[in-house]
């Protein structure tokens, strides 16, 4: 099988593995974990291209209401396990106002990871459950996304830069949304806070977890995830050198 960091899905501007990052001892598998903006445009060969790469299951974030207005379609697909785990309650789900510019995604990731425990809690045993390959998702592949990843990512022992390189690429991949966005007037300028990705929202937010809590795996702990379960999925990701 061909190991791709960023995988060539026509029908997905920001789906990449999460394989190569250096830890402790060894390096991240390819083929184990993908994260991604929602599949809802796949073309039958995009389906085929991820048949192919061992997806199995598919976990997506979004709320009921996301889900209805632009569906996944691998939640058809008979050779793919789909789950549905919104962060979001209802109310939430109207999204955040663009507009704001004094709006910071820092502080939101920070709010979110100390709300929303449950969420993360429910989310990290499901991914140690499912079959390889997974792919996780919500709608562009940077927020609750790159919250899944960066836990993922740092119970494996991968450093906070490169869980901050890796969140922040997703504003290269998502640029040709953003022009789009921009050529519909919804919204007023490419450097919109709410597109941004810049290394500095995903390093005070794992900051602030070494602070509060000693690091990720403790942070984890704390949701209510058990050591058993973290060194079982650290044992799935990680390849020994």
């Amino acid at each position: 099988m061909t190991n791709y960091r960023r995988l060539p899905v026509k029908g997905l501007m920001n789906a990449r593995d999460l394989g190569g990052f250096a830890v402790s001892g060894g390096v991240t598998k390819f083929g184990v974990f993908v994260r991604s903006d929602v599949p809802a445009d796949l073309t039958q060969e995009d389906k085929l291209l991820l048949k192919k790469y061992g997806l199995k299951s598919v976990v997506d974030f979004r709320s009921s209401k996301e889900c209805s207005a632009k569906p996944d379609v691998l939640s058809c697909e008979a050779w793919v396990s789909y789950i549905n785990i919104p962060i979001y309650d209802e109310a939430a789900a109207k999204g955040i106002c663009i507009s704001d510019k004094k709006f910071c995604w820092a502080d939101h990731y920070i709010r979110m990871v100390e709300s929303c425990r449950s969420w993360m809690r429910e989310v990290i045993t499901v991914l140690s459950k499912s079959e390889s390959c997974v792919l996780f998702h919500c709608a562009t592949g940077k927020d609750r996304t790159g919250l899944a990843a960066m836990a993922l990512l740092g119970l494996c022992g991968v450093s906070d830069y490169d869980i901050a390189a890796d969140y922040s690429v997703s504003g290269i991949y998502l640029q040709p949304l953003c022009e789009k966005l921009l050529k519909e007037g919804k919204i007023n300028s490419l450097d919109d806070p709410f597109f941004s990705t810049a290394p500095e929202n995903m390093l005070r937010l794992t900051a602030h977890i070494n602070k509060e809590y000693g690091g990720i795996c403790s942070y984890l702990e704390s949701c209510g995830i058990s050591k058993e379960t973290l060194l079982s999925l650290k044992n799935r990701l990680v390849q020994k050198a």
